[in-house]
């Protein structure tokens, strides 16, 4: 109840306080600019803005600040940290956007060009600028005070420093926007020397000026503080720090790829006989390189930072998850642009060959620069990143065992399989589908084209499947065998009663999941087990046996020097806190899961097991944001096909 009292609090303060500062900037503006003075309208929204947000946020901040003073524990909330930092970028992003505004119109001013071709700004008057930065000066001000004074309190406040560091990635990618926006502008002004009709587009020059003007303090102000605060081992260790660089090094990287596809889609163009003007050629290719060149800078700096950062932090387990996660991706972009290469080449050359209308010019010639752009930019990537990949799984031991049985591996692989399965689905069917309306007399003009393209599409998709169904197999026969040798060197102990039925079920089960693992049960009427049972590295104890030991079993499972794992089964006026609900079945299957993990030497799993639904949920989470990665990537590559 607490949490949604805050939620409800804070935001309507944040919004509120938005509205009366932006009612304010309206206000002023209603004094200074003549395009809007006297203009009743503009007058009136901006008194109704401050008339309706002033009293509310009053009412809500005297609220929230109530509420902080008297508990502890909404002082130091994060739904009041994500406020005040919220509050604080809601001032300081408009400052350096007006900031913004205001040199990008003095540079189109300089260069003589109109003021309406400014990127940011174009409408605007000085006054306007000036006004929001002031209003919004005061409103930063303010909230940094208040800021301030929650830091100062005590104890530290973890939450604070989390939104802090958030907040400072969130400005880092912002300058580093600038940054990279800036230079693609002054990049396009270069090249477009090389214009042989028209005046030189100058107000691409005072546009990406600006941005540096602005971007590159910004950015270099707050890496500076974010390098600073390294010297904590939070900050270095931050989570949130290894995603964005790990983010910024991957995004940049397909960022780079794009561009370069469209160059050599261009120079192939070139080679195959489409004539054009030294300028023009030089113009077409300024255009991607522009991008290409700062995006690429961006890489080799924050891939480094990202390197730099796992390697100074060695015990970090992410390290080695990020860099799959990076290779694998690499590897689908360019597995992607490589069966999209093959698919056009392809076509290609059924159309010219078998297509009475297919003659040699523009739009030919265009489809053959398209697929081999794309292949001599998917091949490579393709190869390099998942040679590495293959490298870690032909690994010996431990390490290659590790990298077969990744999460990441796994669901690469299975994506393929899916693919491969849906388009050979597809492009059978398409086949099938124009053959029967033959058969039924309706003969398609170009039927032998269109089969035989279906038919490529249908050998690549086969193709796709069959490599990545090989993997998956060798990979599973190689951890047979590798798990196979641990599990044999795991010997595990059952202890038990005459009258108990958990042990013969729990062999049973055993034998069937783990056939390789030396399993012994011992009955403790028998009395203490033998020297070659007592060499176990686990031994697993029902809950009869674990509320009533004899004396000479509690002695021994006091000397035992391996693992104990007792079984929550029914026992006398013995009422066990977890588990004792479940089945024998499922108490079984959670023990052979735990045996597992110990003798494969992985850390033992929670004690709740996530529902078959959960991982169906997570497995469709991780699809969509592949989704949203490649629909990306799928409209810039689409530049090269335009």
């Amino acid at each position: 109840m607490k949490t949604i009292r805050s939620l409800y609090t804070y935001l309507i303060t944040l919004i509120s306080l938005e509205v009366v500062t932006w009612g304010m900037i309206r206000l002023a503006r209603t004094f200074t600019n003549p395009q809007i003075e006297g203009n009743a309208g503009q007058l009136a929204g901006a008194l109704a803005l401050i008339l309706v947000g002033l009293p509310i946020f009053l009412l809500h901040w005297w609220m929230a600040q109530r509420q902080a003073a008297a508990e502890e524990e909404e002082r130091f909330c994060i739904i009041r940290a994500i406020f005040f930092y919220g509050a604080f970028l809601g001032a300081l992003i408009p400052i350096i956007q007006n900031t913004l505004a205001l040199v990008n119109r003095f540079l189109i001013n300089i260069f003589q060009q109109p003021s309406y071709m400014s990127i940011f700004g174009g409408r605007q008057i000085w006054s306007d600028n000036l006004i929001a930065i002031f209003m919004n000066a005061l409103l930063g001000g303010y909230v940094f005070y208040s800021l301030q004074k929650d830091w100062d309190a005590t104890p530290p406040n973890d939450n604070l420093s989390n939104i802090r560091r958030l907040a400072r990635y969130i400005l880092l990618i912002y300058g580093l926007g600038m940054l990279v926006g800036g230079v693609h502008e002054v990049i396009r002004y270069l090249f477009s020397f090389a214009r042989t009709i028209g005046a030189t587009p100058q107000n691409w020059l005072a546009n990406g000026l600006a941005l540096l003007i602005v971007g590159i303090p910004l950015w270099i102000v707050v890496w500076r503080i974010i390098q600073r605060s390294l010297q904590h081992f939070s900050e270095r260790t931050a989570l949130l720090r290894q995603i964005i660089l790990f983010l910024i090094s991957l995004f940049s990287a397909v960022g780079i790829l794009v561009p370069l596809g469209i160059i050599i889609k261009i120079l192939v163009e070139v080679i195959f006989g489409g004539h054009q003007a030294f300028g023009v050629v030089l113009m077409e290719i300024g255009e991607p390189l522009a991008l290409a060149l700062p995006l690429g800078g961006v890489w080799a700096y924050y891939s480094r930072a990202l390197y730099q950062t796992f390697n100074a932090e060695p015990f970090l387990k992410r390290g080695d998850l990020f860099r799959k996660l990076y290779y694998y991706i690499l590897s689908a972009l360019g597995l992607i642009a490589t069966l999209i290469g093959l698919q056009m080449l392809f076509a290609f050359i059924i159309d010219l060959s078998l297509r009475s209308t297919a003659l040699w010019g523009g739009l030919l010639r265009e489809r053959l620069a398209a697929a081999l752009a794309s292949l001599v930019v998917g091949l490579p990537i393709w190869l390099s990143a998942w040679k590495l990949m293959l490298a870690d799984v032909a690994e010996k031991g431990e390490a290659g065992e590790r990298a077969r049985r990744s999460l990441v591996r796994k669901t690469y692989l299975y994506i393929a399989l899916f693919v491969g399965v849906i388009g050979a689905m597809i492009s059978s069917g398409y086949a099938s589908f124009i053959l029967f309306k033959a058969l039924l007399g309706q003969v398609e003009p170009d039927l032998l084209a269109e089969v035989l393209t279906s038919l490529s599409q249908l050998l690549i998709f086969g193709g796709l499947l069959a490599y990545h169904l090989s993997l998956l197999r060798s990979d599973k026969k190689m951890a047979q065998r590798f798990l196979s040798d641990l599990h044999a060197q795991f010997p595990v102990l059952i202890l038990t009663t005459q009258n108990g039925a958990f042990a013969s079920q729990a062999v049973t089960t055993f034998q069937r999941e783990m056939p390789s693992l030396p399993l012994a049960v011992h009955a403790i009427e028998n009395g203490v087990p033998d020297e070659t049972m007592s060499q176990a590295r686990a031994v697993i104890i029902p809950g009869d046996i674990v509320a009533e030991p004899n004396d000479a079993i509690r002695v021994w499972l006091k000397n035992f020097s391996g693992q104990r794992l007792a079984i929550p089964t029914s026992a006398k006026n013995w009422h066990w806190l977890f588990g004792s609900g479940r089945g024998h079945l499922a108490m079984i299957k959670r023990t052979v899961k735990i045996v597992r993990e110990m003798a494969e030497g992985d850390e033992i799993s929670s004690s709740r097991d996530r529902s078959s639904w959960q991982n169906i949920l997570y497995f469709f989470g991780v699809l969509f944001s592949i989704e949203l990665l490649f629909s990306l990537v799928s409209f810039l590559m689409s530049l090269i096909f335009d």
